[in-house]
């Protein structure tokens, strides 16, 4: 459950690790788990950090999820255009929904750690280290 703290901001976020310890894991499941990929604990089982502050505390990483959604569908676009010399729409439309659907587990918890990491005044505690 506990490993050694992720050491930087970012490596934290990446190992998805808790913004207070950097020690315990945010979520329960791993993302291809696709019945629990969203489950998390309310608390951190390292530090007693509690994830969700408030009531609604995630509806700030569905903005985040949307623009790294947006991003994607950019990104695709301009991966399809340039690789497949600018083919009918349906390539274009394809391409964007399998990648968003293959992507969407991985979207919402990076969503998340991104509005627990960047968004909230969670510290890291240097008594973790």
């Amino acid at each position: 459950m506990c490993d050694k703290p992720a050491g930087s901001k970012l490596n934290g976020l990446l190992k998805q690790k808790c913004p207070k310890c950097r020690r315990g894991k945010v979520f329960t499941h791993p993302f291809y788990n696709l019945a629990h990929y969203s489950d998390m604990p309310k608390n951190c089982v390292v530090c007693g950090h509690q994830f969700e502050i408030e009531p609604g505390y995630f509806y700030s990483a569905m903005y985040i999820g949307y623009m790294m959604t947006s991003a994607m569908c950019i990104i695709m676009g301009a991966i399809v255009y340039f690789l497949l010399n600018d083919p009918d729409t349906w390539v274009y439309i394809t391409a964007i929904i399998s990648t968003l659907v293959l992507v969407s587990p991985l979207t919402l918890r990076y969503s998340r750690m991104v509005a627990m990491y960047f968004i909230t005044n969670v510290k890291f505690d240097e008594k973790w280290k």
